[in-house]
């Protein structure tokens, strides 16, 4: 169908969840932000103007590699390949595991 999403997109949604999946592939009509929120695509909506704090659990390693992959300007496979690489780069640091752990015992995660 015309305008159907990249894959890349089809990837980004599926990881969001089965909501956000669906309404991808099912539906051509812009998304909102109200139902982006809603169907996990983005955690909250604030304004252009509004302050945004640091997660004080942040690692410096997770924190160095977000501020790189947002500074990327890449597409496609390369930015498939850059997101592996960070995500082996957070693996390595061990960030993944106190972040997974933290999150399933609903606590702040400690680096």
């Amino acid at each position: 169908r015309p305008g159907a999403p990249a894959p890349g997109l089809i990837w980004a949604l599926g990881r969001a969840g089965r909501k956000a999946l669906a309404r991808g592939l099912l539906s051509t009509a812009d998304l909102d932000s109200t139902e982006a929120v809603n169907i996990g695509v983005a955690h909250d909506v604030i304004s252009d103007r509004a302050a945004v704090s640091f997660p004080e659990s942040a690692s410096l390693t997770a924190a160095t590699t977000a501020r790189d992959l947002m500074r990327s300007n890449v597409s496609g496979g390369s930015a498939l390949g850059l997101e592996l690489a960070a995500f082996r780069l957070l693996f390595a640091a061990g960030d993944p595991g106190e972040g997974a752990l933290a999150f399933l015992q609903k606590r702040d995660s400690s680096f």
